[in-house]
């Protein structure tokens, strides 16, 4: 999860964390705050979903 820590950002956080708990998926959630490494990933936005390097 890509986001500097807004309130969109948390909430989509929380979603993603239910939606593993839901499904029992054995996953890694991490947050990713850090300016520089969220433009790595070219986004324009956040938040932003990030599934195996790849945004969503």
């Amino acid at each position: 999860m890509l986001g500097p820590g807004c309130s969109k950002c948390k909430e989509t956080y929380r979603v993603v964390e239910r939606v593993i708990a839901e499904n029992h998926v054995d996953v890694k959630l991490s947050k990713i705050e850090d300016i520089a490494e969220m433009m790595s990933y070219n986004i324009m936005t956040t938040p932003a979903v990030v599934v195996d390097g790849s945004v969503k």
